[in-house]
């Protein structure tokens, strides 16, 4: 009899435990992998097989061992892991909202105190309703156990249903998996002649800049024939929609879906002529970055346009433990309430970790791009005269990556003065292997941020230029008004093409003008404001508010 009871109980335990397992460890993962799965550099049999044995082993262990508690102790725990259950399921479906960071960071829980605190009380009075009803209803009896089971089925089998209709729809792709990509093989291959050279520092002020240039002039002379402007403003934060607007000239809208606009900016007007022109120059056009879809939108809206566009399977290395850990985070950041949320937050440092690029593939980390240089070296194309290349680095993002000597790091709280100097690092070796191969003088680089890194308090945006055939001897700074506005026009003008219809270039304005400047945030919708003058004035308009709103929650 006595065995007969305990069989009994462990069915009764694997029934009840199952519910918040299989929603955590299995129909979890697998909803967020099917939602994202056009994003997703892995496949769906590199994390779920892991998951499996979790929620097998962890399921025959809470089984056997739960079952032999007291049976007064044995019903509590029933009773408090189906309310438990039930809770996360009302959190999952009905208590989240979207919580997203306009630069990709970690979420500022620290702004969210009153939402947290609300949500807790919620979670707390749904548990303890749902404990005080098991508990009134005939607790010293079996009808206890019914309750949990009766809740716990139903919950299992609606879980259950979709997790089947997910699993059927789950696109069926191979371990070879072809996608429109940008080919990184010829990071470092210039052409022979004239060279245009976009290097995007991600999240860096141009004040930052000066200061270091200042401080350092002996050592960072390799910048001396570069012009800063300390009042270039990136117009749009995050990176997207900001270096979608740079290299197409088009404004976003906040109407529909972002992947829609991006599609309609990359195959505008505007964009086919800027590329044509290019083309028609003689110029070979290869753009980098690593989240590659982020920072353009669908790569294959950009064919006929960038020379370095593939159709071909992502050389990706894919950690299977690491993956299943991250997708077990991701699902439990949906269940548990908003004071637990920040535990399981996963960022995109934690997916490039478990799904990580082959050294033959672009990694934008300030640290790789520099080992990489000094590893490869440049290389000149000797059938190849012209090249416009835009290649996008973390910069100054947190966390921070290197350290002011070069070395890998990955810190939140590293004087960003110091992070920048580690940057130079690489700018020092790439401009000096330039002038080496004889390419320096006629090239036109330009280092620049698709934003800054303070949000509350808007900062001017990295800016520098070296022209052709421009020697200083030591950096100018200028004042002059300009903004991501100009980035075209000012290519174009280089090349020595009408830009009329594309607005002004940065040789247009000089220290002492006045314009009127739109600075945009994206965060569930487009806002900004105006402002005329400097980063000053940006800041004094900031904080009178946004004059421009329109909200969206896809974007």
């Amino acid at each position: 009899m006595k065995n007969n009871k305990y069989i009994s109980k462990i069915k009764i335990t694997a029934l009840i435990f199952a519910l918040p397992l299989f929603m955590v460890v299995l129909f979890g993962p697998t909803e967020i992998y099917y939602a994202n799965i056009s994003d997703f550099t892995f496949l769906y049999k590199d994390f779920i097989s892991n998951l499996l044995i979790v929620f097998i082993v962890v399921l025959c262990l809470a089984s056997v061992v739960i079952a032999l508690f007291p049976d007064s102790i044995f019903r509590f725990i029933i009773a408090f892991v189906t309310s438990i259950s039930v809770t996360t399921y009302f959190q999952n479906i009905f208590l989240n909202s979207k919580i997203a960071e306009r630069d990709g960071a970690m979420v500022r829980w620290a702004k969210l105190k009153t939402t947290m605190a609300i949500n807790t009380i919620i979670w707390l009075l749904i548990l303890i309703i749902i404990m005080v009803l098991i508990y009134i209803i005939k607790w010293r009896k079996a009808n206890c156990i019914k309750i949990c089971v009766t809740i716990s089925s139903f919950l299992l089998l609606i879980q259950f249903v979709s997790f089947s209709m997910v699993v059927f729809n789950i696109e069926k792709r191979g371990d070879n998996f072809n996608q429109y990509l940008l080919d990184s093989t010829e990071l470092y291959t210039l052409g022979n002649d004239n060279n245009i050279i976009v290097l995007c520092l991600d999240s860096t002020d141009s004040k930052t800049m000066k200061e270091l240039y200042l401080e350092n002039k002996e050592e960072l002379s390799f910048l001396d024939d570069f012009t800063l402007y300390t009042n270039y403003d990136s117009k749009y934060s995050p990176t997207f929609p900001s270096v979608s607007h740079l290299l197409t000239g088009m404004d976003p809208d906040a109407e529909g879906q972002e992947i829609e606009w991006n599609e309609k900016a990359w195959n505008s007007k505007r964009a086919n002529y800027f590329y044509d022109r290019l083309h028609n120059n003689g110029y070979k056009v290869k753009l980098y970055a690593m989240n590659q879809k982020y920072v353009f939108g669908e790569i294959e809206n950009l064919k006929n346009k960038v020379d370095n566009v593939v159709y071909s399977t992502p050389n990706i290395d894919r950690n299977r433990e690491l993956l299943s850990v991250m997708m077990a985070k991701m699902s439990l950041y949906r269940y548990v309430p908003y004071v637990a949320k920040p535990r399981f937050e996963v960022n995109m440092d934690y997916y490039k970790e478990a799904t990580f690029y082959t050294e033959d593939d672009y990694n934008e980390g300030n640290y790789e791009v520099y080992a990489r240089l000094a590893k490869e070296g440049i290389k000149l194309d000797n059938n190849q005269s012209n090249m416009f290349i835009y290649q996008h680095m973390r910069g100054i993002h947190k966390p921070y990556d290197i350290d002011k000597e070069g070395n890998k790091i990955w810190d939140e709280d590293k004087n960003k003065k110091d992070v920048l100097y580690g940057i130079t690092n690489f700018l020092g070796l790439y401009i000096n292997e330039m002038k080496e191969l004889g390419v320096y003088d006629k090239a036109t680089i330009i280092i620049l941020a698709d934003h800054t890194q303070e949000y509350i308090a808007p900062q001017m945006s990295l800016f520098m230029i070296k022209l052709p055939n421009q020697k200083f001897g030591e950096m100018q700074f200028s004042e002059a008004p300009i903004c991501s506005d100009d980035f075209q026009a000012t290519i174009l003008s280089l090349l020595d093409e009408d830009y009329n219809e594309y607005g002004t270039s940065i040789f247009d304005w000089n220290d002492g003008d006045s314009r009127e400047r739109w600075t945009y945030y994206r965060y569930k919708g487009i806002f900004g404001f105006s402002y005329t003058g400097n980063g000053d004035d940006m800041e004094e308009a900031y904080k009178k508010g946004y004059t421009y709103e329109k909200e969206n929650p896809n974007w």
